[in-house]
């Protein structure tokens, strides 16, 4: 697909996008069924990443998933420093 999009621009824009993918994604699928803007970092996004972290936290208790750990690590890393 890489070797492919030197030649077609959609392509290559799609290849970048997947090979450059934002750690953290969080989409308004009603107003954006394709998923093409990322709300995860939009200051102005009614939107809230605070939310769906927990929803998604709590949902991986639930589930039991293997990542649980490695989604706490990233949340912990995440986390803004507490001013001293």
């Amino acid at each position: 697909m890489v070797a492919a999009a030197t030649e077609d621009e959609q392509l290559a824009r799609r290849t970048d996008f997947y090979v450059h993918r934002a750690p953290e994604e969080l989409y308004d699928l009603a107003r954006d069924p394709h998923s093409l803007t990322n709300l995860a970092t939009d200051p102005t996004s009614r939107e809230r990443p605070d939310l769906a972290r927990q929803q998604l936290l709590e949902w991986m208790v639930g589930t039991g998933d293997p990542l649980l750990g490695t989604y706490r690590k990233l949340l912990a890393d995440s986390a803004p420093a507490e001013a001293g």
